[in-house]
Formats: structure tokens, sequence, C-alpha cells
């Protein structure tokens, strides 16, 4: 039952979460795949830690080499264009150079962690992979920061972008505390990243209730039909289920692999939800 439930949740994640065909404009397909880079990383980066710790090997080495692919190819299109929506290349200097930056960044992590799922866990790749990701992580939000204003400004009109970028980043928040459950049992999360768990077990808990209620100071409207609360509603489910998991992790209890596989799958089938609802804020 259990490799039933991993095999579901390696295909949800490998389904992604597109933009709805409403979603044309140019910047906000820019904006959707500068976004789930997070997300990307994390989901990779939990992969490889599950690997580490013992988890199915077959299943979690396919999972972290597709979430690496699909970093790769969205950080390739966000600079040159392409992908499924054939955006032109980027045409801003700055940007350009902004994302060959974080390109040159991000090769040792990627490298990195496709050498341990390969199982080469020696010093050089295990401290790329484990100091590499944080850097990579605050490059990519400070990119977000600058870009995102701009990527935006020319979208449809009836989009919620608050809401859009809060599912986003619950997204990317989840794969991180999955990621950082594994890495404290394994020995291998720093005191800054259990501190930053602490905070993003927390963070998440609001932000969910801000898109199941809504945060009118902040732009985040209730969900916007039934389609949007059932899909809200199903990812608290989930989240019920693997709370325990996590909270059990902030005690510093041991936990058992067969637990941490079962949240990482409800973490899944929330990220299949999650991409769903986004485009319910579309105006659409």
């Amino acid at each position: 039952m259990l490799r039933f439930l991993l095999i579901l949740a390696v295909s949800v994640s490998f389904a992604g979460g597109a933009l709805p065909a409403l979603a044309r404009d140019a910047s906000v397909v820019r904006a959707e795949l500068l976004m789930g880079q997070k997300a990307r990383l994390h989901k990779m980066s939990k992969s490889v830690c599950y690997l580490i710790a013992g988890a199915d090997r077959a299943l979690l080495s396919k999972a972290a080499n597709t979430a690496a692919e699909g970093f790769d190819e969205a950080l390739m299109t966000l600079q040159e264009g392409g992908g499924a929506a054939d955006l032109p290349p980027e045409a801003d200097p700055d940007m350009q150079a902004a994302l060959r930056d974080l390109y040159r960044q991000s090769r040792g992590v990627i490298l990195s962690a496709r050498q341990i799922v390969a199982g080469d866990l020696h010093h050089v790749p295990m401290t790329l992979f484990l100091e590499g990701g944080p850097d990579t992580e605050a490059r990519l939000t400070a990119l977000e920061n600058n870009a995102l204003p701009a990527l935006v400004s020319g979208a449809e009109q009836g989009i919620s972008f608050a809401a859009f970028r809060a599912l986003q980043d619950q997204s990317a928040r989840l794969q991180a505390l999955l990621r950082d459950t594994c890495l404290l049992q394994v020995g291998l999360l720093s005191a800054a990243g259990k501190a930053q768990f602490l905070a993003s077990f927390e963070l998440f808990e609001t932000e969910l209730t801000a898109l199941r209620d809504g945060a009118a100071r902040r732009g985040i409207p209730a969900p916007p039909n039934v389609s949007a609360r059932v899909l809200l509603d199903k990812i608290a489910t989930f989240w019920a289920k693997a709370r325990p998991t996590l909270v059990a992790a902030t005690q510093g209890q041991p936990i058992e692999m067969r637990a941490l596989q079962k949240a990482s799958i409800f973490a899944d089938l929330m990220d299949k939800s999650f991409a769903k609802a986004k485009g319910h804020y579309w105006g659409g």
C-alpha cells in the first residue's frame, strides 16, 4: 500500500502545476516559472535527503532527477525563451544577468544532488548540497522580490496575484518542511535550519488559514468559488494527516522512515491541490 501511494505521489509530482490556459500573458507565465523554482529546488533536495535516509531508491532517484531537470528547464526558458508557452527570450539585460548569476550559483547544488543520487556520499558533494541550497533559495527570493512587480505588470484582468503567490509560496514551503524533517532525522539540519524549520511550520499554518478565510489587507480574497474552497479544504485534510509527523520532528522525537514517506506523500498530494487552486484566482 505504501509503495502504491509513493508511486501516486511521484506521478503527481511529475504532473507539475502549469498555468491554466486562461493565463496566456507572457509576464504571468514568467512569474509562474520564476516562483515555481523554489518548489522544484525543495522537491529535489527532499528526495535526495530521503535517499540518504534509506527510502525507496528507484522512486526517489526518479523524483530527485525530475525535479532537477525541471529546475534547469525553467531557468533556461526564463533566459532563452521557448517552452510550452513559447516565451520570447528575456529582453531586460539586468534580468538576464541575474538569471545567469543564478544559473552559475545553482550548478553546485544541482550537480551535487545528482552525485548523491548516484550514490556518492563523499564530503564534497554533501557539503555543496547542504550549504549551496540556502544560498540558491536566498538568490531566488531576491530575484522574485526585484522582478515580480515588472513581470506581472501586464497580467490579465481578474488576477488575484497575492493569492496566487501565497499558493505558490505554500507549495515551496511545504516541500521545504518535509526536506527539513528528513534532514533533522539524519542529523544534517543546522541550528539555523532548525530555527527556519520552526518558523516555516508556523507560517504554513498561518498562510493556510489566510487562504481558506481570506486576508483582505493583503489582497487575498476568500476562495472565489466552490471548487477553490474544496481544494483548500482537501489541503487542510491532508495537512492534518501529515502534521503529527512534523510536530514530532519539532519536538526532537525519532521518526520511522515509513512515517516520513507517508508525510511526503501527503505533501505531494497537497502540492497537486495547490497547483489546481491557482487556476481559480485568474478570473476564470
